[in-house]
């Protein structure tokens, strides 16, 4: 009688190891960033008369850390010259799905005297958004400057910082779908936006 029973008890527990392998895949550090607009539909005519530069991304995440944090870096001539945390929003339920929006205005209205821009961040989900502005360093009112944008969904982990935005200054500018990361290093001026997972 034992022996009848002992197949169909393992099959049992086999099962159900294979489906806690296939959940915990589920909830396996996944991060999904697509390229998104801030400016959609009829509105995108809006965005060059409100002295902004814009970009936004969708972000999907099932993992088990507790945070999403963005930061930014300012690269000058190749070298790093400033980093900082901009923002932060908890994560419930091991899973995020949502929005993360960028735009940079200057504070003054000449280029060519203002030394600062001001930065505004925010995180949305269906149930609401954080946000957070703020001045950063500006790049020479002379230099002409271009955003760069990620070109296609990008597969990442929990564990790695992922570049979602960036905007390069110059007088020669570097895009056109290249890694946004090349293209601010490269550049006299560069600016980038990364999220990443505590």
């Amino acid at each position: 009688m034992k022996k009848k029973f002992l197949f169909p008890l393992t099959l049992l527990l086999s099962t159900v190891i294979a489906l806690s392998a296939c959940s915990g895949e589920e909830v396996n550090n996944s991060v999904k960033v697509t390229p998104s607009e801030l400016f959609q539909g009829d509105t995108i005519r809006l965005e060059p008369h409100m002295n902004m530069i814009s970009g936004c991304v969708q972000v999907e995440y099932m993992g088990n850390k507790d945070n999403m944090s963005l930061k930014y870096e300012i690269w000058e001539e190749g070298n790093l010259k400033i980093e900082r945390e901009i923002l932060s929003s908890p994560i419930e339920e091991n899973k995020f799905d949502g929005e993360i929006s960028i735009s940079i205005k200057d504070i003054n209205s000449s280029r060519s005297t203002s030394d600062s821009m001001e930065m505004t961040t925010v995180i949305r989900t269906e149930e609401g958004y954080s946000s957070t502005s703020g001045p950063i360093d500006r790049f020479n009112g002379e230099y002409g400057h271009s955003p760069q944008e990620i070109q296609n969904k990008i597969n990442g982990t929990e564990d790695e910082e992922i570049t979602i935005w960036g905007l390069t200054a110059g007088d020669k500018l570097f895009s056109g779908g290249e890694d946004i990361q090349k293209s601010i290093e490269k550049s006299k001026w560069g600016l980038v936006v990364k999220l990443y997972f505590e």
